[in-house]
């Protein structure tokens, strides 16, 4: 299994912290399960798409950088779950 290092709000840590304790688990344990179906069914959507986008390359979420995603995804057909009330910023519609 690889290791990544993953940049997360402060309250989402917090919340996993919650979540693995009271369950007994890691973290990555918590986040694993809970990635595993959703990016399954991310690539199942995207299926054959050509993913080459315009300006693409590694952004982070930054920002309007979110918006950005949320866009790139709306348009692609994938649904996609964005807890608005946990950023700074409003998505574009």
């Amino acid at each position: 299994m690889s290791k990544i290092s993953v940049s997360l709000p402060d309250h989402l840590i917090a919340d996993l912290d919650r979540v693995a304790t009271s369950v007994g688990f890691t973290r990555s344990a918590i986040i694993t399960y809970y990635l595993m179906g959703p990016v399954n069914q991310l690539l199942a959507d995207l299926g054959g798409l050509p993913l080459e986008v315009e300006g693409g390359g590694n952004r982070r979420a930054r920002g309007s950088s979110l918006n950005d995603l949320h866009k790139i995804m709306s348009d692609l057909g994938v649904s996609c779950y964005m807890p608005l009330e946990h950023f700074n910023f409003e998505l574009n519609r």
